[in-house]
């Protein structure tokens, strides 16, 4: 691992940066790794900690010279903060050899590799009896310290509990984002609907319209064409009477036929008058039929813009929580850097 010393050669390099670990130190030094292995201890420490020799501290945990409750309660998060800040200090309660509990002002000092990579840790160690501290201040100390730890914790819990909250209420705000999504997406897909159908209805009226113009233009000749017809035969009866005076009774004869056909032309050609009238009639009626749709039109858009506004506040809105949840988050930072200092 990078950021654990590996072998005797990083040690010598620890001990080099220092320049303060002659074996004759008063004071009790120790170098650990990352992971709380000792790696060297001079000849001071072995003996405020009531071992007669060195030799077999290499190789153990640090925790060798605290007790459980020590190392939970207060040694393991003064190691963390010592590696944090590179350099704490303060009194650390510890055990000897033989279980007696005692406590010293230490001091830490994290220590670095050529590189500049954390490799390990300079722990100082002073023997309370050299220093003029008396055992029930520093007892009282560690006591003060560790209640205010416990203080700590307890915020810190707090704050993670706060955090939880508000990580839900983020949740039902998404879920809640998400539904009106959802309908937003429903409703404008109905609306597209109905535009669609009242596109396809006012293609097929101008389709009935196109249809009876036609049927107006077909009247329309065959009126143009009844009357040529009228006017040839008017012309014939005129040659006739002319050219057979001696067949007159028969021309007449002939004459009240063709004045009755030309009655009953003038008749159907009356129907078809009337039905060219309604058929103007129902023009008209789908001319107002088309207006009413495009209306209708006009207001189902002005309906799709106020949803659109409506869905941009409700954007906004998240964006506003958003930024509130990261101020509360850089709050909840600089509150857990204030406990920790």
């Amino acid at each position: 691992m990078d950021d654990i010393i590996a072998n005797d050669e990083q040690i010598e390099q620890i001990l080099q940066q220092t320049t303060v670990i002659p074996e004759q130190a008063a004071d009790g030094i120790i170098v650990i790794d990352l992971a709380g292995k000792i790696r060297f201890v001079n000849a001071a420490w072995a003996a405020i900690h009531g071992y007669n020799a060195v030799d077999g501290l290499i190789g153990k945990h640090i925790s060798e010279f605290h007790t459980e409750e020590q190392m939970e309660n207060f040694v393991a998060d003064f190691i963390e903060e010592a590696k944090r800040r590179g350099q704490l200090s303060g009194p650390v309660e510890r055990v000897r050899n033989n279980g007696t509990v005692f406590c010293s002002q230490t001091k830490m000092t994290l220590a670095k590799n050529k590189k500049g990579k954390n490799v390990g840790l300079v722990v100082f160690a002073a023997d309370t009896n050299h220093n003029g501290q008396t055992q029930e201040h520093l007892n009282e100390k560690i006591t003060e310290l560790t209640d205010k730890n416990e203080q700590f914790k307890q915020q810190i819990d707090m704050l993670k509990q706060t955090e939880s909250e508000l990580e839900e209420q983020h949740d039902q705000l998404k879920q809640r984002l998400n539904q009106q999504n959802t309908e937003l997406a429903d409703a404008k897909e109905q609306l597209q609907n109905k535009i669609n159908n009242q596109k396809q209805t006012e293609e097929y009226l101008r389709q009935q319209l196109g249809e009876s113009t036609a049927a107006n233009q077909q009247l329309m000749e065959q009126l143009t064409e009844r009357e040529h017809t009228e006017s040839e035969l008017s012309n014939q009866l005129e040659q006739r009477l002319n050219q057979q005076n001696t067949g007159l009774a028969d021309a007449k004869e002939q004459l009240r036929n063709e004045i009755a056909e030309r009655q009953q032309i003038e008749q159907h050609l009356k129907q078809q008058s009337d039905e060219l009238i309604t058929t103007i009639t129902m023009n008209e009626q789908l001319q107002s039929q088309i207006f009413e749709y495009h209306e209708t039109e006009k207001s189902l858009k002005q309906k799709i813009d106020e949803l659109s506004v409506a869905n941009e506040q409700l954007k906004h809105r998240i964006t506003e929580q958003a930024l509130a949840e990261d101020e509360l988050k850089i709050q909840n930072d600089l509150l857990e850097r204030n406990i920790k200092q």
